[in-house]
């Protein structure tokens, strides 16, 4: 483009040291507006999950009720730690093999 004389953008046309101080501005003023939108969402976010936890609604995954006692008693007896994990004594968890 700049073979024909007419550039889009007024910087670009300049010499090299005009064009990479002008990109470098452009590069800062873009990162600056991509963090102050990062710490928007960061902040919705957190402000949801503090409403939500306030309602009652469970944040993240529910807890397992697991019988820690049947769990130890199985490892001492020699069971692998997938094949305690795949035994029906973890309700509501799908198996360790699917």
């Amino acid at each position: 483009m700049s073979s024909i004389g007419w550039c889009p953008l007024p910087f670009a046309a300049g010499g090299n040291r005009y064009r990479r101080r002008a990109g470098r501005a452009i590069l800062t003023i873009i990162s600056a507006i991509a963090e102050l939108e990062r710490s928007l969402i960061v902040e919705r976010v957190r402000s949801a999950m503090r409403c939500a936890k306030l309602e009652g609604r469970q944040i993240g995954r529910a807890r397992l009720n697991v019988d820690r006692e049947q769990v130890v008693l199985d490892r001492r007896s020699g069971m692998s730690l997938t094949l305690v994990a795949k035994k029906p004594a973890f309700p509501g968890r799908a198996s360790a093999g699917s």
